[in-house]
């Protein structure tokens, strides 16, 4: 016998989004390559699946449903006046250091003010809908999560790569037994607007 649920209130559905930049397969394939020398030296961790490869914008956390078309819209308008630009992947770094790693990853050897211009003006756009949202100024792609006693990050001699971040995308975060899924939900192109 089924349990007895009328008048229950039913949870609204949330989920867990963020904006990135995919990247494309020449990048994608430097960190597995990177990745795979990160295990050859005997990097413990939980390693990020290449598929699940990106570069981070905003994290906006868990999102009520009926929020979406909003951020959509709004990302929507701010990606039609925004430039298209270019970020670089040449070096592997951890988060807080290198001595005592527990993120790795890889991305640019030097701080890319357009970048960091891109992630300010996401923020600005989903202001008015109440976000305050984490800064973020460094492109970088985590390829894994080291255990608490890794061993120091060594160093790893990294086939430099450029790319164009030419749209971004709304990501929601889909967590199974197989490990985390990213899905798609909209793409921003950047620099639709018509030149004033």
């Amino acid at each position: 016998m089924k349990p007895d649920t009328t008048g229950m209130a039913v949870a609204p559905v949330r989920r867990r989004l963020f904006v990135a930049a995919t990247i494309d397969q020449a990048a994608r394939e430097t960190g597995a390559f990177a990745a795979a020398a990160l295990k050859r030296c005997g990097i413990r961790g939980r390693y990020v699946d290449p598929a699940n490869y990106h570069v981070t914008v905003a994290f906006l956390g868990s999102i009520g449903a009926p929020r979406i078309a909003h951020i959509v819209a709004r990302l929507h308008e701010m990606a039609a006046h925004t430039k298209p630009l270019q970020i670089s992947f040449e070096v592997v770094g951890s988060f807080p250091n290198r001595r005592r790693p527990r993120v790795v990853w890889m991305g640019s050897r030097h701080p890319n003010p357009r970048f960091a211009a891109l992630c300010a003006t996401v923020r600005a756009a989903l202001s008015p809908l109440g976000f305050s949202l984490d800064e973020r100024d460094a492109a970088h792609v985590t390829l894994l999560r080291c255990e608490r006693d890794s061993e120091p990050l060594p160093a790893i001699d990294l086939p430099g790569r450029v790319m164009e971040v030419a749209a971004l995308t709304l990501f929601e975060s889909r967590v199974s037994r197989e490990g985390a899924r990213y899905a798609p939900l909209e793409i921003f192109t950047l620099g639709t607007a018509p030149a004033q």
